[in-house]
């Protein structure tokens, strides 16, 4: 009893202040595709649509398909696929 605010009975605690980034890009071969950085607290379906397919994986896909006559999409087993 009446140790409780003795600095030789406290331990610091320290937060470690780390944020955590969803990120989706693509490549194919050497080549780098666009970078997205999502936003924070999940994406559903029409929000990927949206920011990833339209605008990111359809058009560099195309652009890869016409220069190599290859293209394959692969995802990762990320929540938002």
């Amino acid at each position: 009893p009446g140790e409780e605010d003795m600095s030789e009975c406290l331990l610091p605690t320290f937060k470690s202040g780390r944020t955590s980034v969803m990120i989706w890009a693509s490549i194919q071969l050497g080549n780098k595709g666009p970078m997205v950085i999502l936003p924070t607290g999940g994406l559903g379906g029409k929000q990927y649509v949206e920011l990833i397919v339209e605008p990111g994986l359809y058009p560099f896909y195309k652009e890869r398909y016409r220069a190599t006559h290859e293209a394959v999409v692969m995802e990762d087993g990320a929540p938002p696929h």
